[in-house]
């Protein structure tokens, strides 16, 4: 998790962004796992469950704002290529998705990531500094992701280029369009919803599920 973190540091592509916080999810599911804790058991239950809608509201937002392509892939801002306008609904999905894997408080990821420290600090006396390196790499990642998305919350990030500004005027904003984004955004309406009702979330499938 740490190392993930460290090495995000110096990335703002969205691809290589989301690879790497794949990794973290694997990294706190073995960390709940190794404390053998009940509560760090549920709680990878809901790592499980976070990280679909997380990393799922993320990719979906960079196919949508066209930073996966089959060619050579822009460059860009979070999921908006430099020169094109932010569309609100996919920076939404993008940032919430975010967050959500991250596990920032009053979103579905916290709830994992409370779940499992108090299960390994309830184990054995190793799990505390491991711990301590999680959370590092998660401050790390949070570092990385606002790096690469804050230039994506302006109207236009290379306002020094005549061409860019041009392309982003013309940049059509079809109902096409506001239809594509929508997966993207019902994931992060899942995860959103995760982290308000939390205690729904577990006694409707979690419990059953850990069991």
């Amino acid at each position: 998790i740490a190392l993930s973190g460290l090495l995000a540091l110096g990335r703002r592509h969205g691809r290589t962004l989301v690879a790497l916080l794949a990794s973290p999810q694997v990294g706190w599911g073995l960390l709940a796992l190794g404390s053998s804790q009940a509560a760090a058991g549920i709680g990878t239950v809901v790592l499980l469950a976070t990280s679909v809608v997380g990393l799922g509201a993320m990719t979906a937002a960079l196919i949508v704002g066209g930073m996966l392509t089959a060619d050579d892939e822009p460059e860009g801002a979070g999921p908006a290529p430099f020169g094109l306008a932010s569309r609100p609904l996919n920076l939404f999905a993008w940032c919430v998705g975010g967050a959500t894997a991250l596990g920032v408080p009053f979103f579905g990821g916290f709830v994992a990531r409370h779940l499992i420290t108090s299960g390994a600090l309830s184990g054995t006396k190793l799990g505390i500094p491991l711990l301590g390196l999680a959370w590092l790499g998660d401050a790390l990642f949070a570092v990385a992701l606002v790096r690469a998305t804050v230039l994506a919350f302006k109207a236009d990030p290379d306002d020094d280029d005549a061409e860019a500004e041009e392309t982003a005027t013309k940049r059509p904003s079809s109902t096409i369009a506001e239809l594509l984004e929508l997966p993207g955004v019902a994931l992060a309406l899942v995860a959103v919803a995760l982290g308000i009702f939390p205690q729904t979330f577990l006694n409707m499938g979690v419990l059953f599920a850990t069991d």
